[in-house]
């Protein structure tokens, strides 16, 4: 072990000289930055070919690529010379602002092909898209009204897609009448992704009504809520009514379930009284004229 200091020294002089030249030695690195875009005209708009982000290779040593993936760096992209139709622009390291002495070395992609149109302006009307849950909807119901307020809207885009643009829907509503016949509501618009309006939904009205059939009937009288004791004399016996039933209760004589003509005793004791004739039945159900309109009891 003689000389082990000169030996010591050398090892030490070596390492340092190692981390001399790896210090300086520079490597690539790629690195994802977004996309920045400036001075595009006011009237214009660009409907392709932009990526969010694009990824930038870089050269420079280790140490000074450390410190560079602690930052937050973009490129600048100029569109002040644009034109409408296709562009291509070739990425410019100029554009993207890297502390030195760092080099850019590409860019992937190394070019962008962006489509540019104008903004057109249109008013177009507004169509409420709409259908019935309910099978046979035409044979039992009819539409009264659809209705959107406002009923025609103006749109931004850009100008070859708008000019195909003739009406905007609504969202697609769906309706059970049996329900209800009355629809009223904000409903949101089905705007294209590149479509922008002043307003996002319209108010929608949508108005049905079942189908009918109008005739003559007469029933029975009954009496309801009357007394044990006592006995009723009741004129008249029957009831003649001209009713208006839907259509889709006409089918197997739905609408007879739970039809009653009546009048109501209350209760009532020995006397002569003259008493509504009620009529219970189905909500949808209308009567349009009842002969007579009362009844005349006598209790003894």
């Amino acid at each position: 072990m003689r000389n082990w200091q000169y030996k010591l020294l050398a090892l030490l002089l070596a390492i340092f000289v190692w981390y001399l030249i790896s210090g300086r030695e520079k490597v690539d690195y790629w690195m994802e930055v977004p996309l920045e875009v400036e001075s595009l005209p006011n009237s214009y708009i660009i409907t392709g070919g932009l990526p969010s982000k694009i990824q930038v290779r870089v050269r420079a040593t280790r140490a000074v690529l450390e410190r560079l993936q602690q930052g937050k760096y973009s490129y600048s992209l100029d569109l002040s010379k644009i034109k409408i139709g296709q562009n291509v622009i070739v990425l410019d390291e100029k554009a993207i602002k890297l502390p030195l002495p760092i080099e850019v070395v590409s860019f992937l992609p190394p070019r962008l092909e962006i489509n540019i149109d104008k903004i057109a302006h249109k008013n177009v009307p507004v169509v409420v898209d709409w259908k019935s849950s309910v099978r046979h909807f035409e044979r039992y119901f009819k539409v009264e009204e659809v209705s959107s307020i406002p009923n025609k809207i103006l749109v931004r885009g850009p100008s070859k897609i708008l000019n195909d643009v003739k009406k905007i829907k609504t969202k697609k509503i769906i309706i059970n009448p049996f329900e209800k016949c009355t629809f009223e509501e904000m409903v949101p618009l089905d705007l294209l992704p590149e479509i922008n309006s002043e307003i996002g939904s319209v108010k929608v009205k949508i108005v049905l009504s079942p189908k009918r059939k109008e005739f003559w009937i007469v029933r029975n009288i009954f009496v309801e809520n009357k007394l044990n004791k006592g006995k009723i004399y009741l004129r008249p016996l029957k009831c003649r009514l001209y009713i208006s039933v839907p259509l889709y209760l006409m089918e197997e004589n739905k609408w007879k379930k739970d039809f009653k003509v009546f009048v109501d005793l209350q209760n009532k004791g020995r006397g002569k009284y003259e008493l509504p004739i009620q009529v219970r039945r189905s909500k949808d159900i209308l009567i349009l004229e009842k002969k007579p309109m009362s009844a005349k009891i006598i209790i003894k």
